[in-house]
């Protein structure tokens, strides 16, 4: 089962996947294929969607490895569209034909909206020094323009100007 994990990650290259997900899915989908094998399947063609209903309900409870608690349900639905994509892969390249159906639960998470005085406070905890200003700069392209993490890190100059 190793080599379909390396033809899965050169096959997200392939299709230019982002780094992210070309770094995190074929390791997602590893941790996926390791639970079935300590389950008795070591064959692809015998998982069925009773054993990824089986995986989803074990992430469900397992344990965070990074902090006290469990997993996230963001967490959760990132391993099985890794395990999804998975199959695309292998369907597209007419190795397996696995089917999941599978629609994990979506918990509805409240959206943290700042008050004025919130964002006044983040902008006077900056100091009046260089690194002040660009902390100050910062925060008014991130709140500004309502980005993510991921999207403000992958932000360029050029893309401002």
């Amino acid at each position: 089962m190793k080599q379909h994990i390396e033809n899965f990650k050169r096959w997200l290259k392939l299709l230019n996947y982002a780094e992210s997900t070309i770094y995190s899915s074929p390791k997602q989908v590893k941790n996926f294929l390791d639970y079935i094998e300590k389950s008795g399947i070591k064959e692809i063609q015998d998982i069925e969607n009773r054993h990824i209903k089986e995986y989803y309900n074990y992430l469900k409870i397992r344990p965070n490895k990074r902090k006290p608690g469990g997993l996230s349900q963001n967490y959760i639905i990132i391993n099985l569209n890794s395990i999804k994509r998975f199959a695309k892969y292998l369907r597209e390249s007419e190795q397996e034909n696995i089917t999941i159906n599978i629609k994990p639960e979506r918990i509805k998470s409240e959206i943290i909206i700042l008050t004025t005085a919130e964002i006044s406070a983040l902008y006077k905890a900056c100091g009046n020094d260089i690194l002040g200003y660009r902390d100050k700069a910062m925060l008014s392209i991130y709140y500004g323009c309502g980005l993510r993490r991921s999207e403000g890190i992958q932000l360029n100059t050029e893309d401002i100007l």
